[in-house]
């Protein structure tokens, strides 16, 4: 469910922000690809554009978006 509610989100939002279990946040602005294989995995652009980062779905534990 997560993950659908990060790809519905990102794709509609300017910005996306997510918190993980880790304490750390990002701000992330794109989905860029879905892992078919990984279930749990999912590809996102980073707000600065520069990066992509796979992330985790199961390390999410809070996500705020703002359009």
């Amino acid at each position: 469910m997560k993950k659908y509610i990060i790809e519905h989100l990102a794709n509609k939002s300017s910005t996306l922000s997510i918190a993980f279990i880790n304490g750390k946040s990002h701000t992330f602005c794109a989905v860029v690809d879905e892992i078919p294989d990984s279930p749990n995995l999912i590809e996102l652009k980073l707000s600065d554009e520069q990066y992509v980062v796979l992330v985790n779905i199961d390390q999410v534990c809070y996500i705020n978006h703002r359009s």
